[in-house]
């Protein structure tokens, strides 16, 4: 048999063996509690209380700034959540430490750099001042974050896929006498994990490794498939957004190149070959003149996954201030309420509130059924056409609701 197949056959009975186990054991309370990508009242609040409200919150931080790399073993520190927006910060009166935690929501506009300023005006030293990004995978913030912080001070990028799986679970090594609290930790970090496309905690990623380096061919044999699975991953997307624009185009939809954030092929590629400016593009659709300036548009977009929601342009530009239409947020949830679609509604953003698929588009964990389903030209066509049925659903009752204003 070719050398080839064989490794493959491999890695079938290592994936079988893996998924077997992970469908009997797919139970998560936090699935069951929370929407398992809300970075505020899920994982925000669920590290801060790790952090402030166990038993073994004292250990659990310094273990934490063990994983960061900080060595402050002789300070006491106050920690606090949404302090004047910053969603977790460290401080005492010498040192801060600034957490951004950012799971899907975009960066606002001078985000990090409104937080670091807001700290030196607190007259803390520039150099003692520790920003800290915390993404699915460690990517970096926009430059449109950063602002004046370029060349000014570093910014520390950490991932929930690395840093934060590796001190969940230096915290359930020392939670072994308490076996609630671990179970707690343990279910947790398997949110962490799907979230940042390691699926069942790692164990098959591990077993296919050692399987990879049994032999010098094997290993040739890996190398050589990255660029063909890369290619892959960068057909199955664009595939996707081309076949969903032609479902719009039929449905009636008119698509418009809103701030050049139109997909094409090159942006695809870029999702998957750069680290910088490689998301938030998709495509636009203008649903209604609210007035002599200002339009409400319907976006398609990527981040992570795919999601779609409203905003309002106006001069050509997103309108951030949403003061006078607070009340399109609540006939937004109000739509939902009716339509049983997921709100990711997000205050901080420019969106009047934005919504997931309910297929589980997310291509850059890439490691779901709705993902591989893709590559299925039936299957493709059902999960197009479920996504324009959840355009059209909650558009359309969106659309009347908006009239009472």
């Amino acid at each position: 048999m070719d050398k080839y197949l064989l490794f493959f056959e491999k890695l079938k009975l290592i994936h079988e063996r893996h998924f077997n186990y992970r469908e009997q054991d797919n139970f998560n309370i936090f699935k069951v509690m929370f929407n398992e990508s809300d970075e505020v009242n899920l994982h925000s609040k669920f590290l801060y209380e790790l952090l402030v409200g166990t038993k073994l919150s004292q250990e659990f931080f310094q273990l934490f700034l063990q994983v960061l790399n900080l060595d402050f073993s002789n300070e006491k520190f106050i920690v606090m959540r949404e302090y004047k927006n910053i969603d977790l910060i460290i401080k005492n009166e010498k040192i801060a430490i600034i957490i951004e935690n950012k799971i899907y929501a975009e960066d606002q506009e001078k985000q990090l750099y409104r937080y670091y300023e807001i700290l030196r005006k607190e007259n803390y030293d520039k150099n003692s001042i520790y920003i800290f990004y915390l993404t699915l995978d460690g990517r970096d913030p926009s430059e449109n974050s950063i602002y004046k912080l370029e060349g000014e001070k570093e910014i520390n990028c950490i991932s929930y896929a690395e840093d934060i799986s590796e001190w969940l679970k230096l915290c359930m090594k020392e939670s072994i006498f308490d076996n609630s609290l671990r179970e707690i930790l343990n279910q947790y970090r398997k949110i962490v994990l799907e979230l940042s496309g390691k699926g069942n905690g790692g164990n098959s990623i591990m077993e296919i490794k050692n399987h990879i380096i049994t032999s010098p061919e094997n290993l040739e044999m890996a190398i050589n498939l990255v660029d063909g699975l890369i290619e892959a991953k960068i057909e199955v997307q664009y595939t996707f957004w081309k076949d969903l624009e032609k479902a719009l185009k039929d449905k009636n939809y008119v698509i418009e190149n809103l701030f050049n954030q139109q997909y094409t092929r090159n942006s695809v590629s870029n999702f998957y070959r750069k680290s910088k400016n490689n998301k938030w593009y998709g495509m636009s659709f203008k649903i209604l003149n609210l007035d002599s300036k200002k339009m409400l548009y319907l976006t398609v977009e990527i981040y992570g996954s795919v999601y779609w929601g409203f905003r309002i342009i106006e001069n050509e530009d997103v309108t951030r201030d949403f003061k006078e239409f607070d009340s399109l947020r609540e006939k937004f949830k109000e739509m939902l309420s009716i339509t049983g679609l997921k709100c990711y509604d997000d205050e901080k953003t420019n969106w009047i509130g934005y919504l997931k698929f309910n297929n589980d588009l997310d291509f850059r964990g890439f490691n779901n059924q709705d993902i591989f389903n893709l590559v299925n030209d039936e299957l493709r066509k059902e999960i197009i056409q479920n996504c324009v049925s959840d355009i059209d659903k909650g558009t359309k009752v969106f659309l009347e609701k908006i009239k009472d204003l």
